[in-house]
């Protein structure tokens, strides 16, 4: 087995990567000499391997260390370190069973990206947690992602579906999320839709495609869609009733900021019909209970009146519409990255960057998931004159050692009345 890839250079990762991309290095406070590892997992035992799975990997690396995975079929596993997980480039692991992030302690980040998983827990983490560019489609009495008791969870690039058919509870939701802040961008979640019924065997209502409680939730330029209500058949006058489709987004006692333009859709499920004409009532783009909505920019599916369906909740909706900020590329070595502004013509702004978000308080009508200003960067400024900015960023060989790396952008967006904006926020992991 070959020994570990080693860097000894005295700067982070997160420095030195500002300086090959020419921009600024980290100020003196984020700089140490830590050193971090890569190991190379490999099913196949392929050349330069030093593990066949993930489960061993973890136990043999340290905090900060790279995992880079080929493609292969792994093993469920449960990480309780600041680790990156991340697809080597060019390559497509799949976890086969189910898998867990749990304890990362406070100031630690891990890092998940590029992997196709069956199901993934996000559990008691006091250090953020970075799930990038991952994929699962599943059928299963489980959630595709389950997050609880999480100070920071970031889900960027992300197809999350819940395939099967079940009984249309939120266990059978695209992502179950408890206790948490969680930031979702440019992303899709989708509910499992409810079982069929015959007879005396009911059917079922569809989940929710994100179901969300004691939570600060942000969707940005992000879909959630429910699953459908299950179909009834009758052959003996039973008449149960058909199941109604599931929630696109289910909110109870959160803060939920939703944003994007009229391509992110929110749509609830449609209801399950009988063979004597009855059909079950469709899903709502969102249904609140005891929370506080802020949306602007997002279409929401559904007639006038039946987009946000609240109960003893505060729903603001914000115009004009917030500028959104979205990025394209695959994000890894070799390709490109491309952060694009969509904002009104005649704005200025300000595209900025940070390995290091958080989360700041702000009014309402803010999408506040701001970059942390102690390590805050200015990618490019300008006015838009032909609206969407978009900016390309080449992914060099020179940026190799820097995998694994999440890299978080947003816009300061000044408009022609002098009403400041912040934007959606955008993520990526370097692989």
């Amino acid at each position: 087995m070959a020994c570990p890839l080693r860097a000894h250079q005295p700067f982070t990762r997160s420095a030195k990567f500002l300086a090959v991309i020419g921009l600024s290095f980290l100020p003196a406070a984020f700089t140490s000499p830590a050193a971090a590892a890569t190991w190379i997992v490999d099913a196949a035992a392929g050349p330069g391997f030093h593990y066949t799975d993930i489960p061993p990997a973890i136990v043999g690396a340290a905090p900060g260390d790279l995992l880079l995975v080929r493609t292969g079929v792994y093993t469920g596993f449960t990480l309780g370190k600041a680790l990156a997980v991340v697809a080597e480039t060019g390559h497509d692991p799949k976890v086969s069973g189910n898998s867990m992030v749990t304890a990362i302690p406070a100031g630690g980040a891990a890092v998940i990206s590029g992997l196709e998983f069956k199901h993934m827990h996000l559990a008691d983490c006091q250090g953020s947690v970075h799930l990038d560019d991952c994929t699962s489609a599943e059928s299963q009495a489980t959630p595709v992602l389950w997050i609880e008791r999480c100070d920071l969870v970031t889900v960027s690039r992300c197809h999350l579906e819940q395939v099967g058919v079940g009984g249309g509870g939120m266990i059978e939701a695209g992502a179950l999320i408890d206790d948490a802040t969680v930031v979702i961008s440019s992303s899709s979640l989708v509910g499992a839709d409810g079982l069929d019924g015959f007879d005396l065997m009911e059917a079922y209502d569809g989940a929710a495609g994100i179901d969300a409680r004691d939570s600060v939730l942000y969707v940005q330029s992000s879909s959630s869609q429910g699953g459908d209500g299950g179909d009834y058949q009758d052959s003996g006058g039973w008449l149960l009733g058909p199941g109604d489709g599931g929630h696109g987004i289910k909110v109870d006692q959160c803060l939920l900021h939703l944003f994007g333009d009229s391509s992110h859709v929110i749509d609830g499920g449609s209801g399950g019909i009988t063979n004597y004409s009855v059909v079950g009532d469709y899903g709502r783009p969102v249904r609140a209970y005891s929370s506080t909505v802020a949306y602007s920019g997002i279409t929401l599916n559904a007639p006038p009146g039946n987009q946000i369906v609240a109960t003893s909740s505060v729903v603001t909706h914000v115009q004009p519409d917030l500028p959104v900020l979205v990025l394209s590329g695959s994000g890894e070595v070799g390709d490109v990255i491309e952060p694009t502004l969509f904002a009104a013509k005649g704005s200025q702004y300000l595209i900025l960057f940070s390995p290091v978000p958080a989360v700041l308080p702000q009014a309402a009508f803010f999408t506040d998931f701001l970059l942390s200003p102690a390590v805050l960067f200015v990618l490019t400024a300008g006015t838009v004159v032909t609206p969407p900015v978009k900016i390309t960023l080449p992914l060099s060989a020179a940026l190799v050692p820097f995998r694994g790396l999440p890299i978080h952008f947003q816009a300061y967006v000044l408009r022609g009345s002098g009403m400041p904006s912040l934007s959606t926020s955008a993520s990526f992991v370097l692989r």
